[in-house]
């Protein structure tokens, strides 16, 4: 999917689409915009806001990808760095022990734990959920507010490689320190970053430029927000998706058919050994010698072997 491969016929059939590099500079446009409209609310907030365009130039560009030493990209694609195709990239803070609850108040908000990501997208809130004050939430976890269609992966490991989409459930969440959050500016489509944060491309990469301390692998937030990502056109991305998405549904019903098959074949192998010893598994023949006969003559084979046994004794005993 993230070499171009899984697309290549569909470029083929499609070759008037935008350039990924046209799409970056509109990502880029937005993602100043958003910048100066927050800034404006910051100091609107404070009863500070400037009559001049002085703070604008505050606005830092991210540090665009030197990609000759990155695999070649398919025509039309382009290389660039997380940070400049997301609105927010944050981290998490845990709260004390006695800010947390395990059951959903009015006044409460749900905190996401990594064990609560999964390894195919989906979040699983069902998982010992656990909510923080509202207070707590709009305080000092402000910056770590989460919404629907967020992004969420973790940071401290073994092992890394657990991303989630936030689902609509609610409508703010939080999450604690071992969780990193990435907001994506539209142009780029959640998903696709989702799959490219669980691909074995992005993780092999991570876990060489994660810190590991006693066989634990922890990514810093300047990893996360450095990360390479190779951005296709929209529509390819969109593609993309479908494809992915289609190919872990197939998935998916493999492993329900795989899992039905192995619980039969238990089945079927106890069916048959109790088959086994109910003498239903062959015919019977009216000829066959009865057990009781072959009893018997077990017994007898039995006092000879006790018969031999006594007599070697005996003969031992006399020596």
């Amino acid at each position: 999917a993230f070499r171009g491969d899984l697309t290549a016929d569909w470029r083929e059939q499609n070759p008037n689409i935008e350039d990924a590099s046209v799409l970056l500079e509109r990502i880029s446009k937005e993602r100043r915009e958003k910048w100066e409209q927050t800034e404006l609310e910051k100091m609107r907030a404070k009863g500070k806001e400037s009559l001049t365009d002085e703070w604008k130039k505050k606005y830092k560009e991210p540090e665009s990808v030197n990609d000759s030493d990155l695999p070649e990209l398919p025509d039309g694609w382009c290389w660039v760095r997380t940070e400049e195709v997301c609105e927010f990239i944050t981290k998490g803070t845990t709260p004390s022990s006695d800010e947390m609850f395990d059951d959903f108040k009015n006044d409460t908000v749900p905190f996401i734990k990594v064990y609560n990501l999964t390894d195919n997208g989906k979040l699983d809130f069902s998982i010992n959920p656990t909510f923080t004050e509202r207070a707590i939430h709009e305080g000092k976890l402000a910056r770590s507010k989460v919404y629907s269609g967020d992004i969420l992966m973790n940071i401290v490991g073994p092992p890394l490689g657990k991303v989630s989409i936030v689902p609509d459930d609610y409508p703010e969440w939080n999450i604690n320190q071992a969780i990193v959050l990435y907001r994506p500016i539209s142009g780029l489509i959640n998903q696709f970053l989702c799959y490219y944060l669980l691909s074995p491309m992005l993780l092999s990469y991570a876990v060489q430029s994660a810190k590991a301390t006693a066989g634990q692998f922890n990514l810093t937030l300047e990893i996360c927000r450095n990360l390479f990502f190779p951005l296709p056109p929209l529509e390819e991305q969109k593609e993309i998706v479908k494809y992915i998405d289609k190919s872990f549904c197939v998935i998916t019903e493999l492993e329900k058919s795989v899992s039905f098959t192995s619980q039969y074949s238990q089945s079927l192998n106890q069916s048959i050994l109790s088959k086994a010893f109910k003498g239903e598994l062959v015919e019977q023949d009216p000829n066959d010698e009865p057990a009781s006969v072959l009893l018997e003559r077990i017994q007898k084979e039995r006092e000879k072997e006790k018969a031999k046994v006594k007599q070697t004794g005996a003969k031992k005993l006399k020596k």
